[in-house]
């Protein structure tokens, strides 16, 4: 009797159940899609828009760089250096370029004997032979008075000339000859120290004549040989020259001093 009587509002009351549990199931599937994601639910972002990283937190899911392998060195061998094979030379001359000379065993006698008539056997040369004084025209004060008459305008006692001289001979043989045939005076004195003479003066003009550095000094083509004129063995060719230094060879020589003569 009852649900005949309320038949009409149980009906009713159905129908408004029904509809509430229809709406609410249509109201959490919207949900979803306004960006609240149920629980247990995955969240996918747009795969063009990368995810920022928080500062200090590690990328456990960037990909590893793929282990680069590095090349062991190869052994290699070394070049062979090809080992030059010493040739033989010469020893180095110590005397300077331009020089021909032989120095005598010191134990024998300087040549000092002028050849006049010489024999058929011996081989004549040419070398080229001249005497001058010019260093005193530049130390006219210095020079002793009385000597003054003796010195040449020019400076020169003899002019460069070629001359003959014979194989053997040396520097001393030929100023001694040549001097003679001139008529220029010439004075030397034997050092048996040395092993050779020493010219004194020629022209009359002396040693110290000129200062206490002055005196007579020979070079053979443009060197000074430092020893005596009789112990340089003449060569074809060789220029000799006799000069007066007023300053031990540094007026004549450059600006350096000549040793040994």
């Amino acid at each position: 009797m009852f649900l005949t009587k309320h038949k009409g509002k149980l009906i009713a009351a159905v129908i408004v159940l029904a509809v509430l549990v229809f709406a609410w199931l249509q109201g959490g599937t919207n949900a979803g899609h306004n960006g609240i994601a149920p629980v247990g639910s995955v969240q996918v972002t747009d795969a063009a828009t990368p995810s920022p990283v928080p500062s200090g937190a590690s990328m456990t899911n960037a990909p590893t760089p793929a282990a680069t392998e590095t090349p062991l060195p190869q052994e290699t061998e070394a070049p062979i250096e090809a080992t030059p094979i010493p040739t033989e030379t010469e020893a180095p001359s110590e005397e300077p370029s331009g020089y021909h000379t032989a120095v005598p065993d010191p134990t024998e006698a300087p040549l000092q004997i002028e050849i006049e008539e010489p024999d058929e056997d011996l081989v004549a040369m040419l070398c080229t032979l001249s005497v001058r004084c010019d260093t005193v025209l530049a130390n006219w004060e210095a020079l002793d008075e009385a000597k003054r008459d003796l010195v040449p305008a020019n400076g020169v006692i003899f002019f460069s000339s070629e001359v003959v001289f014979y194989e053997g001979e040396n520097v001393f043989n030929i100023l001694q000859r040549e001097m003679k045939r001139a008529g220029i005076h010439m004075e030397f004195v034997n050092t048996p120290m040395y092993n050779t003479v020493y010219i004194k003066g020629i022209q009359n003009l002396y040693q110290f004549d000129c200062g206490e550095l002055s005196g007579w000094l020979y070079s053979v083509n443009g060197r000074f040989p430092g020893y005596g004129a009789s112990q340089y063995i003449l060569q074809a060719g060789d220029v000799v020259e006799w000069a007066y230094s007023c300053d031990l060879g540094r007026d004549i020589n450059n600006g350096e001093a000549v040793e040994g003569q």
